[in-house]
């Protein structure tokens, strides 16, 4: 399969078209065809060529053009939250998935696991700082 203008698409597409080649167990070949002008395209494509992690891939996708709007019509670009910057605040959103986690598999006493859990983190915040 050969993708021409591979640039032009986010790596979360290419990589679900990607995955549809060799199904069938025969070897497949996915060719990423770009003109090479974008400054951005060559480093966008490694991350396909370097992963098959459809996670990171995703997430390097998020980063690169942004959620869109939750309702409405862009689908790409960064939201206009007031306090909240989904690409900066990362971070934040992985501890939110790690105290879920704790709750889900601890849900007698999460409280004191998330309250644990909380100030280790400030602590590591503080001391790397």
């Amino acid at each position: 399969m050969i993708i021409y203008d591979a640039n032009r698409f986010g790596l979360a597409s290419l990589h679900q078209l990607r995955g549809r080649i060799g199904r069938d167990g025969q070897p497949a070949v996915c060719l990423l065809a770009y003109d090479g002008i974008e400054i951005d395209a060559e480093e966008k494509l490694k991350v396909l060529v370097d992963s098959n992690d459809g996670f990171h891939i995703a997430e390097e996708d998020l980063k690169r053009r942004g959620p869109g709007e939750m309702s409405g019509y862009k689908q790409s670009g960064l939201p206009s939250f007031r306090f909240v910057n989904l690409i900066n605040d990362f971070k934040m959103f992985e501890v939110a998935r790690e105290d879920a986690k704790m709750i889900l598999a601890n849900p007698k006493n999460y409280a004191t696991l998330i309250y644990r859990a909380k100030k280790e983190a400030l602590q590591a915040k503080f001391t790397n700082v």
